[in-house]
């Protein structure tokens, strides 16, 4: 039977559409040309009619958010010891209750997964958690060492899956996601990023472009032609350069080759053994040297892929993004003028656990987003206005009143507690309560996959094949 959200706030004495009436608000911070979060303030301390002390209170004492430091006693592992591919089992033996958010990446076990949907384990209780695979290429390992938090989905790959996963609980079809489109999004991801890796693990991406953004100057970026082209550069070699050593090592090692071939074949008799040894070594020597050259060109490669895309996020904006978090309950992600997704918290402790991971997959998708072609016919201008931050927060609260105003139908949850599905033609979004209706989590995106995200074929390369004389591309 249709439920209203407002009758499930109302247990916490907050309104989520109105925060200002709660000594709240919504501000948003630039962290790169049209790219934007915006931050939900809900106060926690009971003053201007907002959440009672004793109701929050019960709260963090009862609940944990999977990925807490202090949550002992909890573990995800392979359903068996043969496992599945789309499920994994849950078992709380803390004293919590734990919340798992959908998006959240678990590493370990046969192949590391992200979670399909929300999901509340009462404590002393098992559950099957709905799951779908994120590194295609491993299936090895303990099926009883346990899976680990590891980050959060980006939000091309999480957005998809919330939309499969609230179509197929409307169809009755239970929290499945469509398996070879998440594989295809982390292949154009690691691709269109240069992260790519053996076992097309999504994991491995997000740790590399992590890696990237830690290294590279505050505010670097794209920057505005001058006209003339600069050498790409690394170590101090440019890109001719290497390439020229590398086609030379190739034409040596292949005349060395060709040499040894002959000389086993006994082609040529005045060879001796000690002539076959020392066209090894230095054939050997040649292809390491080769094998460094094409490493260095690699990088190469990806730093000039860096530069293009930009990722000119400045150590400013992550400050005034991180102050902000650390009195907020929640953020909405918007991406070229249009809402992305959103997470909003009972708790501030909860969303202060998982802000910077959500923060670093936003980078991630904002990156890759920004890099690859669109499949819109009509590209945004490159000089369109962007939105003033009172528009931007206008725009948020829109959004936050249109899905909490809208029609929330009653669904069985992957484990225990009650989901509560967004009925709104716009907005597809999910929240979950806990065994007495208190509203633990609300998660917002667009029920479309927004132009800013749109992938064309041509955006998915295939992976070059490794040869130690053909030269990386």
């Amino acid at each position: 039977m249709p439920q209203s959200m407002s009758q499930e706030t109302s247990h916490l004495n907050f309104d989520l559409v109105n925060p200002d009436k709660n000594g709240g608000s919504l501000q948003s911070v630039r962290l790169a040309k049209g790219f934007e979060f915006v931050f939900a303030s809900l106060p926690e301390d009971g003053s201007n009619g907002s959440t009672s002390p004793s109701a929050a209170g019960a709260l963090a004492n009862r609940i944990r958010l999977f990925g807490d430091p202090s949550l002992q006693g909890f573990q995800i592992t392979e359903v068996s010891s043969g496992g599945s591919v789309p499920v994994l089992k849950a078992q709380n033996d803390s004293p919590f209750d734990v919340l798992l958010i959908a998006g959240q990446l678990v590493r370990g076990g046969k192949q590391n997964r992200g979670i399909n949907a929300d999901a509340f384990i009462c404590s002393g209780k098992t559950a099957q958690l709905p799951v779908t695979c994120v590194e295609q290429g491993r299936w090895s390992g303990s099926s009883t060492s346990g899976f680990g938090f590891a980050g959060f989905e980006p939000m091309s790959v999480r957005g998809g899956k919330v939309r499969d996963v609230a179509k197929g609980m409307r169809e009755g079809r239970g929290h499945a996601a469509n398996q070879s489109q998440v594989w295809q999004e982390v292949r154009s991801i690691a691709e269109v990023l240069q992260a790519g890796n053996a076992s097309s693990d999504l994991l491995h991406t997000l740790d590399e472009i992590k890696a990237r953004i830690r290294r590279r100057p505050s505010g670097s970026g794209p920057t505005p032609s001058s006209g003339r082209s600069e050498p790409v550069t690394v170590d101090g070699e440019s890109r001719a350069s290497l390439d020229a050593r590398i086609d030379h090592l190739r034409i040596t090692a292949r005349e060395l080759a060709h040499r040894l071939e002959r000389a086993l074949r006994q082609d040529e008799p005045d060879f001796e053994s000690q002539d076959v040894s020392n066209i090894r070594r230095e054939l050997d020597h040649l292809l390491r040297a080769l094998t460094q050259l094409q490493t260095r060109r690699a990088r190469l490669a990806a730093e000039k892929a860096d530069a293009a895309g930009g990722l000119a996020v400045s150590e400013e904006a992550l400050a005034e993004a991180n102050a902000l978090a650390a009195r907020s309950n929640g953020l909405l992600v918007f991406f070229e003028g249009e809402f992305v997704a959103g997470d909003l918290f009972a708790d501030r402790s909860w969303f202060g656990t998982l802000y910077g991971e959500l923060r670093d997959s936003a980078i991630l998708s904002w990156d890759a987003a920004a890099r690859r072609p669109r499949s819109s016919e009509e590209p945004r201008a490159a000089n369109a206005p962007e939105s003033s931050p009172d528009a931007t927060r206008r725009m948020a609260q829109s959004v936050v009143r249109d899905a909490l105003g809208g029609t929330w139908l009653d669904r069985p949850t992957p484990a225990h507690g009650r989901t509560f599905l967004l009925e709104h033609p716009f907005l597809e979004s999910a929240t979950v309560t806990d065994g007495e209706g208190n509203p633990l989590h609300v998660l917002l995106g667009t029920r479309h996959t927004p132009k800013s995200f749109r992938t064309t074929r041509a955006a998915i390369q295939p992976r070059p094949r490794h040869d130690p004389f053909r030269p990386i591309e």
